[in-house]
This record gives C-alpha cells, structure tokens and sequence, in this order.
C-alpha cells in the first residue's frame, strides 16, 4: 500500500478522514468564533471612538496563524506513517486545510458579517480610524486587502511546516519560527526599498512629516512601493513554505 505513485485525491480525503477527529471541533467551532468576535465587536463598539471593538475581531487572525497547531496535537507518529497514502497526499491535505479552509472559516463569517452591517473589510483600514496624516499614506482598498491576506497566510504557511517538519515542542517552534520569519520579511521589505530607484530621494524628502501637518507626496511613494515589495514577498513566501511542507512530508516518510 505505501508503494504509491500516482496522486490521487481519493487518498487525500483518506487522510483528511484519519485526522478528521482533531480538527471536527475547528470545523464546527471555527465559524461560531468568527460570529462571536463579530458580535463582541458591535458591543465594544463606541461611535465616538472609530477603532474600539477591532481588537476582539483582530484576534480571529491567531486562530487561523496557529490553527495548524491542531495537527500537531496527540497525533501518532507511527499510524500517520503508515497511512495508505504518499507524502504528496498528506502534504496536500494539510496545505489546503490550513491555506484554504481555516481562513475562509475562522474570517469569512465575520467579513460578511461587517460587510453587510457597517460596509467594513477585516483586511482594509477605515481611513476614519486612522489619523488623518495616516489615512493620507494608505493604499487603495485593494492592495490593503491583498497584503493583508497574504500576510496572515505567509505566517500560517510557515506553521503548517512547522507541523509537517517537527516532532517536539511543536508550540513553541511554531512561534519562534514565525516571529524569526516576521521580522527577515520585514527586513527583506525594507533592503528592497532602499534599491528601488528614487526611493532614497522620496525617503529624505518624507522627513518633513515629522515636522509638517502636510503629508509630503514622496511618503505616499514610499508607502505604496512596500506594500507592493510586501505583497509580491508574501506570496513567494507561501509558495516556499508549502514547497518546504512537501519536502518535509517526503523525508518523514523516509524515517
């Protein structure tokens, strides 16, 4: 049964049904939390104050960062081994499961939710929230929303190889691994912007935000060209992680 060549998607929902007693109360509880978060919001939320209550729904993001986690827990090494299925399938099973499922689980409910209450985005910042010298450097709806979303999968990416990849204190690693990650990505993002042409001139020029009520236009510049680097970055970074989720599979399967 382990000599398995071709993929087959018979055998990734075979391995979703071997995990499917860890991750049924995700499946069940998931979408309550996003609801519940949502609700807890309207509560918390004070007219005067335009921010208050986005702390309760802004927690929805751990639950899809770290729902990975629920994998890890009282899993047999042994049994999942030996699972009539190649490291493709179970690679597979996990990369959408973690990538596909849970965000559309834990966020979806609570986005429609806002949508149709207060014509609000989880993943767009309400320019009234906001200073307004912030406001003015904010990218369209649509790259907010991009980033956004690639941002919180790239860091659930780099848990789900954690997973994959690790035996103890899967936890902890997890975390280490994402804060690690998170700050070379932001690292990454700014060496990137100081090669890009005409960004040093833009940046000098920004200075004067600190000492002007204005916005200079050369901050706007600076603003979009990160959110652009940050956004191309995180998808690469995605991709990489799932890459790495594969190769993690395979070598387990040769201990």
């Amino acid at each position: 049964m382990k000599n398995i060549d071709a993929f087959s998607w018979r055998r990734v929902s075979m391995v979703a049904n071997y995990y499917s007693p860890r991750i049924r109360r995700q499946l069940m509880f998931y979408p309550l939390i996003s609801l519940v978060a949502f609700a807890l919001g309207m509560i918390t939320y004070n007219p005067g104050e335009p921010a208050s209550g986005l702390w309760v729904t802004g927690l929805l993001q751990y639950f899809v960062i770290f729902g990975p986690l629920a994998l890890a827990f009282h899993r047999d090494w042994a049994m999942s081994i030996t699972l009539p299925a190649g490291s493709a399938e179970k690679a597979t099973f996990l990369a959408i499961y973690s990538i596909i499922v849970l965000p559309v689980l834990a966020m979806a409910p609570c986005e429609i939710a806002l949508n149709l209450v207060y014509d609000r985005s989880l993943f767009v910042t309400d320019p009234a929230m906001v200073d307004p010298e912030v406001a003015a450097v904010l990218p369209d709806a649509a790259k907010q929303r991009a980033q956004n979303i690639l941002g919180l999968l790239f860091s659930t990416a780099v848990c789900m190889w954690v997973v994959m990849k690790t035996r103890r204190h899967v936890v902890l690693k997890a975390i280490g691994f994402i804060l690690l990650f998170g700050l070379v990505f932001g690292f990454v993002v700014g060496i990137m912007s100081l090669f890009n042409s005409g960004i040093t001139e833009a940046a000098a020029s920004a200075i004067r935000l600190h000492s002007s009520s204005a916005v200079p236009p050369a901050m706007k510049v600076i603003m979009k060209e990160m959110i652009t680097i940050s956004t191309y970055l995180s998808a690469a970074g995605i991709i990489l992680f799932v890459l790495l989720t594969y190769r993690a599979a395979a070598r387990r399967e040769l201990r």
